[in-house]
């Protein structure tokens, strides 16, 4: 009997240290969960709410014509703004609806920093507008945008020019009309596939056929001629264009 009783008080023994362990573990783990939660409550309560975006980088690329202040007051960024306050989505929003914006990332950088990296519209070809005090160059990317008109537009650099295209009241970020826009997106295409097929063309001009339908006249830049197609293009028949005038 004695020996049993020794054996039993030992299983007690050993059930009651496994007790304490455990009640031991329960203990410092709810001390500790209610240390972290302390410890967030604390930070966004007293902490979060002081940090200050203060270092805000901005990559717009050569050529983008606005400073980085007009960029911070595009982007509704003119005032003291709070890490966890500011919304991203808001700013991005802001700035890609500027027409000189093609496409915008913006991402925050913890504790105190912002990235606003911009890709602007490029020049793709330009235009002459009657202003009804003269002609007036303008410059449009390859969806049809207007985005640069003067002296600027002229600097665009050596790109077709299109005509055959009435605008009433230029301004910043028109578009074009978008059958004439499909067009340009053919010559886009052009332009990637075979650079040197797009720099033969000279000028383009657009020639309504009733409605909204429309022909295109080519005017390529090493010949005196031209040719009247379609209202669509492609390499192929362009490459076939340009080697029957080489015949």
């Amino acid at each position: 009997m004695s020996s049993i009783a020794i054996l039993d008080y030992k299983q007690e023994r050993s059930t009651r240290t496994r007790k304490e362990g455990l009640d031991r573990f329960l203990v410092l783990t709810v001390g500790l969960l209610s240390t972290v939660l302390v410890l967030e409550l604390a930070f966004h309560f007293f902490l979060a709410p002081k940090l200050l975006i203060d270092r805000i980088q901005i990559d717009a690329g050569q050529g983008f014509p606005l400073t980085d202040q007009q960029i911070l007051a595009i982007a509704g960024l003119d005032q003291t703004e709070y890490y966890f306050s500011l919304n991203a989505g808001a700013v991005r929003a802001r700035l890609a609806a500027y027409p000189l914006v093609k496409a915008v990332t913006v991402r925050k950088i913890f504790p105190n920093g912002l990235s606003i990296s911009l890709q602007p519209r490029t020049p793709f070809a330009v235009s002459l507008v009657d202003s009804g005090s003269g002609s007036i160059p303008v410059a449009f990317d390859s969806a049809g945008v207007v985005i640069r008109t003067g002296d600027g537009a002229v600097s665009s650099g050596d790109l077709p020019i299109i005509s055959g295209v009435s605008i009433p009241a230029i301004q910043i970020g028109m578009r074009l009309p978008s059958e004439l826009v499909a067009f340009l997106g053919e010559l886009r295409k052009i332009r990637d596939q075979a650079p040197a097929l797009f720099a033969a063309i000279s000028e383009v001009r657009f020639v309504r056929t009733g409605g909204s339908d429309f022909d295109v006249v080519l005017y390529p830049r090493d010949y005196r001629v031209r040719v009247r197609i379609g209202s669509t293009i492609d390499v192929r028949e362009l490459s076939y264009i340009m080697m029957v005038l080489e015949v």
